[in-house]
C-alpha cells in the first residue's frame, strides 16, 4: 500500500487514511505509539511520539489538530 510517509518507517497504514505512527524504543516509556487520522483535516491522537517525530510528519504532510 503506497501511503504519504513511505519515507517514515515509523508510519504503518492500518486502514484507510488511518496510519498508526511508532513512538521511539519501540513505544517505550517515556514514550507511547499515536495514530493519525487523516480525512477533511489531519489529526494526531497522542503526542507521545516526540517531537522529532512529530516534526517529520509535519514535514510530509500537516498536521491539523
Amino acid at each position: 500500500m503506497n501511503h504519504p510517509f513511505a519515507t517514515l518507517p515509523f508510519i504503518h497504514p492500518v486502514a484507510k487514511n488511518v496510519y498508526l505512527a511508532g513512538g521511539p524504543g519501540k513505544a517505550r516509556f517515556p514514550h507511547c505509539n499515536g495514530f493519525l487520522l487523516m480525512g477533511n483535516r489531519t489529526v494526531l491522537i497522542d503526542s507521545g511520539i516526540g517531537a522529532d517525530r512529530i516534526r517529520q510528519i509535519d514535514e510530509n504532510i500537516r498536521i491539523d489538530a
